[in-house]
């Protein structure tokens, strides 16, 4: 398992050394059809999320996503199932039919095409796509990989929901009327008092595990419980690398950062401090600051700000905001923070100069412009071809930017060589 501690400046992407093993960024493995024309049923769930950003943002060809086993209440879930390379016409124009059981009632989803469809690369199919580019031959096209295919169908937790595990029922139904039944399925909803109650971190090395994987499935009821535990930790608390995944994630989910504020008048001083300051950044609304608050604690709150982590300048403060990007994807799962990243690859020729400095035994009496920029090369290219090695989605990001016509030359010729470029396999700053 990756683990990720959460510090400042190049800290945190430093702590990503050691990847490399079997990913945990694909939830569930699927077995790829072989012979005949057959079906796994077994009914996929996956967040809303997943559909109507990340898959947007992506190639046809992509890594299997996270299976959703929970959801908390405003979330939403999309419903699909795996199809054979020889299934997938037969089924393209084919209809799912999903029922919900739960605390004694019954809902019916209105039947929705199945309309969204992905094909599923093989286990380490980036690593030996890249093997194959390198070699200037193409991915094979005639391996029978699986697809997943979603249908239009959705299921919302309302704001209200209770705790509870819902079983589903769920079928296929093809254009002439044939029908499929799915295995059923469960899903757990999960109030926010419940999440509240029982955070799964218990410390700063846990808590960087969960923030890494947060967007997979998104649990946003422990962001409080987060919050705690940076106001009880003096470098947390300083950490604009946590501070800016906390925001993101609670713009991304009104409800949970609602039920939050209205805990607040029971959580401790310390929680309460940094919390007007996280909700304050995040744009709502969470009244007068309470009574008690001293002259230093109103200091905090309003002079607690974010750097602009959009703001790639090369001065000596830049690794900090290249860790607010990974912070960013972290909490939301965007393309945006991977593109930015992946844009500083483009300072290849920098880098080389700083190379040439080192071998030649001259060192900079400061950090120059040029000198960030080979620095910054080095650590965007690292931490992209880590990640990317263990984190699905974010390789099929960097597949869509290196097949895009608006990306630039030299960061396309960079990713292509991700993995195998020998300043990108050790740690930045060890060079």
């Amino acid at each position: 398992m990756v683990k990720l501690h959460i510090t400042q400046g190049f800290c945190l992407l430093s702590l990503l050394a050691g990847l490399g093993i079997a990913s945990i960024a694909h939830g569930q493995k699927i077995q790829a059809a072989s012979g005949a024309i057959r079906i796994n049923p077994a009914l996929f769930i996956l967040g809303e999320e997943v559909v109507e950003q990340q898959w947007k943002a992506t190639p046809d060809l992509i890594n299997i996503p996270a299976y959703r086993k929970q959801i908390e209440p405003g979330q939403c879930v999309r419903f699909g199932v795996e199809l054979s390379k020889e299934d997938l016409d037969e089924f393209r124009d084919a209809k799912l039919q999903v029922e919900f059981s739960a605390n004694g009632k019954e809902e019916k989803i209105p039947t929705e095409p199945i309309d969204t469809v992905k094909q599923i690369k093989a286990d380490n199919g980036d690593v030996m796509n890249a093997v194959l580019a390198k070699s200037g031959l193409k991915p094979p096209t005639s391996l029978p990989l699986p697809s997943l295919a979603v249908s239009h169908s959705k299921w919302c937790a309302p704001a209200d929901a209770a705790d509870s595990t819902a079983v589903i029922q769920a079928e296929i139904v093809t254009a002439d009327g044939k029908t499929v039944a799915l295995k059923p399925a469960s899903l757990a909803v999960k109030t926010f008092s419940t999440a509240v109650a029982a955070p799964t971190f218990a410390d700063t090395k846990t808590l960087g595990i969960w923030m890494q994987h947060y967007y997979m499935t998104p649990d946003p009821g422990q962001l409080l419980p987060a919050m705690r535990l940076a106001a009880s930790d003096p470098m947390l608390q300083r950490s604009a690398t946590f501070l800016q995944f906390l925001v993101s994630a609670y713009k991304a989910s009104p409800l949970a950062a609602n039920d939050a504020i209205r805990r607040l008048p029971q959580e401790s001083h310390a929680t309460q401090v940094y919390a007007f300051s996280v909700f304050g950044l995040s744009g709502y609304n969470t009244g007068p600051l309470p009574a008690d608050f001293t002259t230093d604690d109103k200091t905090r709150v309003a002079r607690m700000y974010l750097p602009n982590a959009q703001n790639l300048a090369p001065d000596p403060a830049i690794g900090g905001r290249m860790d607010m990007l990974w912070s960013i994807f972290f909490a939301t799962g965007d393309i945006a923070p991977i593109k930015k990243l992946s844009s500083l690859l483009a300072w290849s020729a920098d880098h080389d100069k700083l190379m040439e400095m080192q071998n030649n035994g001259i060192k900079p009496k400061q950090a120059t412009p040029e000198i960030m920029r080979g620095v910054a090369y080095v650590t965007a290219g690292w931490s992209l071809s880590a990640l990317s090695r263990n984190d699905g989605l974010v390789a099929d990001y960097l597949d869509t930017i290196k097949a895009s016509p608006d990306t630039d030359p030299e960061v396309r010729t960079q990713l292509v060589g991700l993995y195998f470029n020998k300043a990108f396999q050790m740690k930045p700053g060890k060079q």
